[in-house]
């Protein structure tokens, strides 16, 4: 194995992304969640995010009303691991927030952070809700 091959590789891109993040601290997110029913009894989770705070600038960020429609909706979805929590969400999240111009919400899929399970069927790269 080159040295070429493995520093671009997507095992040393996984390694030093979890070595970089544990030196860097995430934004603070505060959301409220919403509960909607999918037609086939599921649950997803809506969490629509109302403030952030910045670990290095310690600023607080407020979103917009979450009920003023002049301010568009960034709809983010999480991985298959993940949730409104995941880190890589939390920065993108941080990052809407910063602008004052969006109402960010973050949808958490069945099964998946906190959301309860309330059918057989988890959430899985073969579907999207």
């Amino acid at each position: 194995v080159s040295f070429g091959s493995l520093f671009f590789s997507g095992t040393w891109h996984t390694l030093a992304h979890n070595i970089i993040r544990e030196f860097c601290k995430q934004p603070e997110v505060k959301y409220e969640r919403e509960f909607v029913r999918l037609k086939d009894g599921g649950t997803v989770g809506l969490d629509w995010a109302v403030s952030s705070r910045c670990p290095s600038s310690k600023e607080l960020l407020l979103s917009p009303d979450i009920s003023d429609d002049s301010y568009p909706i960034v709809f983010l979805h999480h991985g298959l691991c993940g949730s409104s929590r995941s880190h890589y969400v939390l920065s993108a999240v941080n990052y809407f927030l910063k602008t004052q111009k969006y109402r960010v919400v973050v949808m958490v899929a069945r099964g998946c952070g906190e959301v309860p399970l309330t059918t057989s069927e988890g959430f899985n790269a073969a579907r999207a809700d």
